[in-house]
């Protein structure tokens, strides 16, 4: 839901949007890459008219070349510690530092502890979970924009 979310807060920009690549990636032990979208994920998305039907998740394994992304977005503290572990025990100490260094790190609605998980909860819980991120995603997309914002 993130990244179709901020895909279209991207969209929204016009001239910027054929510049940013959006990517999204699992951390959590049971994400698989080529798994489909939740059906309620599915639905809530199709309710703010996004079509993620075709979506097919990654792992952050399977994910070539991290110094690539300016910015890293984490769904909870969790998350973030995760990945963390995940590029010291996968790079060297210079490459990790670089990934580290070079890119912005947040968690998303980090100020109320990140975004619920609905896995497992029902179809309420997906709602609000969609709701939370697509409020997120504007602030989120005006914060990466606003170096370029000028240009």
């Amino acid at each position: 839901m993130i990244e179709a979310f901020l895909k279209r807060e991207f969209r929204k920009t016009g001239k910027f949007y054929a510049f940013i690549e959006v990517k999204s990636a699992g951390i959590h032990p049971e994400a698989k890459t080529g798994s489909s979208a939740n059906k309620h994920s599915i639905k809530e998305m199709a309710d703010r008219g996004i079509d993620i039907s075709d979506h097919k998740s990654t792992r952050v394994d399977d994910v070539q070349d991290l110094d690539q992304f300016d910015s890293i977005l984490f769904v909870g503290k969790e998350e973030l510690d995760m990945f963390t572990k995940h590029i010291n025990d996968n790079y060297s100490e210079s490459d990790a530092f670089a990934i580290s260094l070079g890119t912005k790190m947040w968690i998303v609605n980090g100020d109320k502890g990140g975004i619920p998980n609905p896995y497992k909860k029902g179809p309420e819980a997906y709602a609000e979970c969609a709701e939370t991120i697509e409020k997120a995603m504007v602030e989120i997309a005006q914060k990466i924009l606003s170096p370029w914002r000028n240009t």
